[in-house]
């Protein structure tokens, strides 16, 4: 129901636009085909979501829409949290758009007077606290004596999230409480286990078609992020540090599986599919000892 509700309110967002979705100015126009934030990466590949909001409202649209689009071909020197403009010649008819970067500017990152962290720092840090479902876009970001607030969008549901990063140059940036910690990976663990069984139950129902595989994509891209979170979390108190060590690596094999689950399936290599689920398994083991790692101190 909510993919479906996702779509209508795409096509409610894309309908004031004079070009047809899908539709971008060539590499040479001069005009990027958005400027936005790297909010996800996958190898050479990253999630470009736009930094500006566009208002559709005047013609039956969103009144708060912000383009996103998966390129390929992205430089190394791109990293998450950047502000880009990128190029392309054109974009799949998708949200998130799909197309190959033909060209990428990065932006110089914010960073007001008095912050140690600069705005990629700090968006980098943001990405992995919110809850929010889809493709959240960044809508605002702003810094306030020793501290950031990261304020994020989702247009899927409509909903805001706030995420507060301190910045290190006040001297705040001081290792969580044990509660602090334990909201954190109780959420995660979550997450992920729930996302991971679901993602296990689509891959039993594995079929050659392009409507599976945007799910399994749409999938994929959902449990990484929470991954994410686990495995680029630096900050843990000291009695948690061992199991947020056995968490991070269950999220290394588990993001394994996913990636070589991702390379079958998109050549619908049905041996490398079943190599791809018994990697899945063996990070929901390690998911289960961390759990149990977990129960013994808490």
């Amino acid at each position: 129901m909510k993919k479906i509700l996702f779509l209508v309110l795409f096509l409610l967002a894309a309908c004031g636009q004079e070009e047809t979705p899908g539709e971008e100015p060539p590499a040479d126009s001069g005009e990027p085909v958005i400027t936005g934030y790297v909010l996800d990466m996958e190898e050479n590949s990253a999630l470009v979501v736009e930094s500006t909001a566009q208002d559709f409202s005047d013609t039956g649209g969103q009144e708060e829409f912000y383009s996103a689009i998966y390129f390929t071909e992205m430089p190394e020197e791109v990293q998450l949290g950047d502000r880009v403009e990128v190029w392309a010649e054109a974009v799949a008819e998708s949200y998130p758009g799909q197309a190959e970067a033909q060209r990428v500017e990065i932006l110089e990152p914010g960073q007001p007077e008095g912050a140690e962290l600069n705005e990629r720092e700090v968006i980098t840090r943001a990405i992995g606290e919110h809850s929010l479902d889809g493709h959240a876009a960044v809508s605002d970001i702003t810094f306030t004596e020793g501290a950031w607030t990261v304020e994020f969008f989702s247009f899927m549901d409509e909903d805001r999230e706030e995420v507060t990063v301190p910045d290190t140059s006040a001297g705040t940036a001081e290792a969580p409480g044990g509660a602090d910690y334990e909201a954190f990976y109780e959420e995660r663990m979550e997450m992920i286990t729930e996302e991971l069984t679901a993602l296990e139950e689509h891959l039993g129902t594995y079929e050659d078609s392009d409507s599976w595989r945007m799910d399994f994509e749409e999938m994929s891209r959902s449990l990484s992020g929470w991954i994410s979170s686990v495995t680029d979390k630096e900050e843990v108190p000291e009695k948690y540090l061992e199991v947020h060590a056995s968490f991070q690596a269950a999220g290394t094999t588990i993001q394994e599986g996913i990636d070589q689950l991702s390379e079958a399936v998109a050549f619908g290599e049905e041996a490398e599919i079943e190599a791809g689920k018994n990697q899945l398994q063996e990070g929901k083991e390690e998911l289960e000892t961390t759990r149990q790692e977990y129960e013994n101190i808490s």
